[in-house]
């Protein structure tokens, strides 16, 4: 018998009825044309761009839009990256206050 520990697999977390209709919602609103992972982020930035601008990204890129209402992943990572454009544009400002 070894003395190593062995590993511990992480407890699994019951799904409830909420997750199970999320998970239906997102299987039976899949389009033949929506896009995947890899494709929402090569046009994320663009897409965050626009909004910064005021322009109305939604209309122009709708499956990006589309994409990051279903993919919490890909929604996350468009939250942080609106967050880090925006606190480096504070940042920017306040430093030209200072100057």
């Amino acid at each position: 018998m070894s003395d190593t520990p062995k590993a511990e697999l992480p407890k699994r977390r019951r799904c409830g009825p909420q997750d199970i209709a999320g998970l239906m919602r997102t299987i039976f609103s899949a389009e033949d044309d929506d896009i995947t992972c890899g494709e929402c982020y090569e046009h994320i930035d663009e897409y965050v761009d626009m909004l910064r601008a005021g322009e109305d990204a939604a209309t122009v890129l709708p499956k990006v839009k589309a994409h990051l209402e279903q993919c919490p992943c890909c929604k996350m990572e468009f939250q942080a990256f609106v967050a880090i454009l925006e606190a480096e544009t504070e940042t920017n400002r306040d430093e030209e206050q200072g100057a």
